[in-house]
């Protein structure tokens, strides 16, 4: 499975516990495809360090193309330059296609690190990411 399909799946399932579908921050995008490479060893993107901790350009790069494709809808945030991100029924649909081939333990550390991201503040999500992988923390917090 390539970064593309991972990442429409990060963001079409829902947190379980949740009624509906949360759209999904940035950050929680970003954090969460890190801790998922990083957790799985799935080489889906090359992480940095950056501002706010562990980026790769490649994760907004392929939002970009999932969003011109119809699969996933951003929705400005009112007050904010930053949107929110949510799966069209289009990409629900697809999301489902590719869960029937995606192996499922990798589905569940998905899911679970979605669950984790989307529970904890910006705060903790990045203070729990820089102690775990100190190297990808801005430089002035190392």
């Amino acid at each position: 499975m390539d970064s593309q399909e991972w990442l429409l799946l990060y963001v079409a399932i829902p947190v379980p516990g949740q009624v509906g579908l949360r759209p999904v921050e940035p950050i929680q995008i970003m954090k969460g495809m890190f801790l998922f490479v990083m957790e799985t060893g799935e080489p889906l993107y090359g992480f940095g360090p950056y501002l706010y901790g562990p980026f790769s350009s490649d994760v907004y790069r392929d939002l970009d193309r999932l969003i011109a494709e119809g699969l996933v809808r951003a929705e400005p945030v009112p007050g904010q330059t930053w949107s929110v991100y949510t799966s069209t029924e289009m990409g629900r649909d697809r999301a489902r296609d590719i869960l029937a081939r995606a192996p499922g333990n990798l589905v569940a550390q998905l899911e679970s690190i979605k669950q984790y991201v989307m529970a904890v503040s910006f705060a903790e999500l990045l203070r729990d990411i820089y102690r775990k992988y100190p190297r990808f923390a801005p430089e002035a917090v190392r």
